[in-house]
């Protein structure tokens, strides 16, 4: 430990369950912060920022510290920050460390986004009817082109008739950033 915090490298990481845990402790001690929480708050109401913004920014404040210099370090710190590459390795490793380590029961229990996931198995199996749903219209034309975010929705149904022969298959994937 070097200014409160560890000096690891990234293959040090990514071989270490009990420093992925630690990561996730730390991370949640600072998600759940008067401080942080009050950036949550204030970036609710505006446009061109969310709140998972702050989240990737807080992640990856959590890795630094670890790889490397972080907020706390003192300027004449010998130890260099982490390269780009290696934050966003080590921040994929954090956000998929329950499923590269299925086994272990504890890490379901320290990954906020984890525990407070209410996602579920779905029903939809393959030759299903294709069921009906608003889809976020990225296009703004009710075309559901892509593009900028238009803020519309079109329907699954009237885009698939519009884009997909009857005669093609279908595949659908969703999927959360969150």
């Amino acid at each position: 430990m070097t200014h409160g915090h560890c000096h690891v490298s990234l293959p040090e990481l990514s071989s270490s369950l009990p420093l992925v845990k630690h990561l996730l402790r730390r991370e949640e001690e600072l998600r759940m912060c008067d401080a942080q929480q009050a950036l949550f708050a204030a970036v609710e109401s505006r446009r061109d920022a969310d709140w998972i913004d702050l989240v990737e920014i807080l992640q990856e404040r959590v890795v630094t510290e670890m790889l490397g210099c972080g907020p706390q370090c003192p300027p004449d710190c010998a130890r260099s920050r982490p390269s780009a590459g290696d934050v966003a390795a080590a921040v994929a490793l954090l956000r998929t460390a329950v499923a590269r380590w299925p086994d272990d029961a504890e890490l379901p229990t320290l990954s906020v986004y984890r525990r407070f996931n209410r996602a579920r198995r779905g029903s939809l199996r393959v030759g299903d009817p294709l069921p009906d749903c608003a889809l976020l219209d990225c296009a703004g034309d009710g075309g559901g082109g892509g593009g900028d975010v238009g803020g519309g929705t079109v329907s699954l149904l009237q885009w698939r008739a519009a884009h997909v022969p009857a005669s093609h298959p279908l595949l659908l994937v969703s999927g959360s950033w969150s």
